[in-house]
This record gives structure tokens, C-alpha cells and sequence, in this order.
């Protein structure tokens, strides 16, 4: 009875009955359903992060507050907030979905936040959500169409814009015309649209934060990049990004040449040894972090070159290693990071 987080795999009428009468489970994070109807209503909880794959119709609990989606959202999905008494923080996952209210009320959102975009047409989002005060939205990297339609967010505050392309200073100027906007976060953007956001912001705003301004040939480079967020980074050295780019990219090579587990096997312990050199050569600039971004880096290639391509199938069973396999190869040679 005093369980107050739950991490869940599929659903079920017993656990909606477990979950109904947990009255301090604030927290649930659920995957894979594995039903068209998910009723949360008679619960507690005010934190939801969930994976939406196949499911048609979600009942909101009345304390809702933060709700992050993800999966293959179904464009038909509608979710059921009549119980809702307040507004929402929402977090959506683009990568298999669309920016859409999905049956919200209107005004219901006053956070918005869109994460894995590839395309974004700001027109329609504002659309979608008028009423939003503070948006984040982050590509994969993606482009933005339409930025200029930002000023339909009559009521925005906050912007927080990260990997995006595809605008310039012209389309920002609209955000003149926001009159209750108190703060500009701008991360990995255009050149032209940094410079601009400098320039005429500079002093008007609580906070201004323009970082990590990228040309034309900084996309083209790293559209594919899993570690593009090292450029610019003031703990890693440029040398050590530019090295390890280079890494990713040759191993890429390497595994779509593979023939084999053993051939794969050395490719990755090779890819390894080489974040071992780098670690040493630039003052042990790994940590927790960025031997993360080394994995999640490595479970792209895994993804990219072993489970779909020709050494492998669209199922991680049926590929000639593992990814724990991957994982266990790597932990082998790791040294110091």
C-alpha cells in the first residue's frame, strides 16, 4: 500500500485493480499495454510516461499533471481528460506519432514539449496547441517549417528550440510580437538565426541562451551522428570529437561489410579500444555521461548495421549477436571509462 512508483510491462484488469487502490502511486511507467482501452481514472496518479502502441482510448486520472506519450501512437487515439481538474505539462514522442491534441480538452496544455522530430510544421503545431506558455521542441536532428507561425502562441513564454534547421532570422521575427515571452533557449541552430537572436534579444529578455551556432555543412556532416552533441561541448576537447565522428562513421562501414558474429565481434571491440585511446590521449574526458553517448551510439549501429541489415534480421533473436552480446564485448576491453 505504500508503493508510490511503478514500472510496468503490459496491463491488465488485475492490475488496474492493484494500481485503483495504491492511493500514494504517484508515478507509472507503462509498456506495452497490450490493450485498446487503458482506464486510469479511478487511480491516484499525477506522472504518467507511456507507451501508446495500439492502444485507442486512454482515461486520464483526475491529478494528472505530467504526461509523456510514446510508441505508435494511433492517429485515431482519443484520450478522455473529463476527469482532469488542472493543466498539463505534455511530452510527446514524434519519432512514431504526431503533434496532435488527441481528445484534450481545450486549454488544456501549458507545456508543451516535442521531442525526436524529424519535420515540424509550426503552423499546424500552434494550431494543435494555442494555449501553450512554455515550448520545447528538439529534432533528431529535424527541420521546422512555417517558424514564423510561432507568434499564434499568443500567450508563450518560454521557447526552447534544440537541433532544429530549415529557418532563418526572417522567420523569427515574429516573435516580436509575443508580448508575455521571458525567456529565448536556442541550442544547435541555424547560424543566421543565432546571430540574429543575439543581436536583437540581448537585454530584453529574464534569459537569453544562444549556444552551438551550425552551418550548412555542420548538418550535412552530422545528420546521422548519434554524438553531435560533443561539437561544442566545453569538457570534450573538438580533437576528441572529431575523432570519434570519424569512429562512428568507419564502423558503420566496417558492420555493413560484415560477414559474420566473429568478424562483428572484432569490429565492436575495435570500436571500443578506440574510445580507450582517445580517453587517454585527452585527459580521461569520459565520464558517466559520455560513456553513455559511446553505447547509445554503438546500439545505433547494432540497430542500423546488425538487426536490419545484411548480417542480420528485423528481430535482435534472429541477429547474429545480441545486443546484451554487443554490450558484454564492449565491457570486455573497456578500460577506465
Amino acid at each position: 500500500p505504500c508503493i508510490t512508483y511503478a514500472e510496468l510491462q503490459g496491463y491488465s484488469d488485475r492490475l488496474e485493480r492493484l494500481i485503483s487502490t495504491a492511493p500514494l502511486l504517484r508515478t507509472l511507467r507503462l509498456k506495452r499495454a497490450g490493450v485498446e482501452v487503458l482506464d486510469l481514472g479511478r487511480t491516484c496518479l499525477d506522472n504518467l510516461e507511456l507507451d501508446l502502441s495500439g492502444i485507442k482510448k486512454l482515461i486520464l486520472p483526475k491529478d494528472t499533471r505530467s504526461l509523456k506519450l510514446y510508441g505508435e501512437i494511433r492517429t485515431d487515439l482519443q484520450m478522455d481528460d473529463s476527469l482532469c481538474s488542472g493543466k498539463l505539462n505534455l511530452e510527446i514522442s514524434l519519432k512514431k506519432a504526431l503533434p496532435r491534441r488527441y481528445g484534450l480538452q481545450k486549454d488544456r496544455v501549458r507545456r508543451l514539449r516535442l521531442t525526436d522530430i524529424r519535420e515540424l510544421d509550426m503552423e499546424q503545431t500552434a494550431g494543435q496547441f494555442p494555449e501553450a506558455e512554455y515550448v520545447n521542441i528538439s529534432g533528431n536532428p529535424g527541420s521546422i517549417t512555417h517558424m514564423q507561425a510561432v507568434e499564434k502562441l499568443s500567450g508563450l513564454r518560454n521557447l526552447y528550440c534544440k537541433d532544429l534547421f530549415g529557418y532563418g532570422a526572417g522567420d523569427l521575427e515574429a516573435l516580436k510580437s509575443l508580448q508575455e515571452l521571458r525567456e529565448l533557449d536556442f541550442d544547435s541552430v541555424p547560424k543566421e538565426a543565432g546571430r540574429y537572436l543575439k543581436k536583437h534579444w540581448k537585454g530584453k529578455l529574464d534569459r537569453l541562451n544562444i549556444t552551438h551556432l551550425r552551418d550548412e555543412g555542420w548538418l550535412r556532416d552530422n545528420l546521422e551522428n548519434p554524438l553531435r552533441h560533443w561539437d561544442g561541448n566545453e569538457f570534450i576537447p573538438r580533437a576528441a570529437y572529431q575523432s570519434a565522428r570519424k569512429c562512428y562513421k568507419d564502423t558503420k562501414k566496417r558492420l555493413l561489410a560484415a560477414t559474420d558474429g566473429g568478424e562483428i565481434g572484432e569490429i565492436v571491440r575495435g570500436y571500443t579500444r578506440y574510445f580507450n585511446k582517445l580517453n587517454d590521449r585527452y585527459g580521461e574526458f569520459i565520464e558517466t555521461e559520455e560513456r553513455e553517448d559511446i553505447f547509445v551510439a554503438m546500439q545505433r549501429l547494432y540497430e542500423a548495421c546488425i538487426l536490419h541489415g545484411e548480417c542480420g534480421q528485423a528481430d535482435e533473436k534472429a541477429a547474429p549477436l545480441t545486443l546484451s552480446q554487443i554490450w558484454d564485448l564492449m565491457d570486455e576491453v573497456r578500460e577506465n571509462w
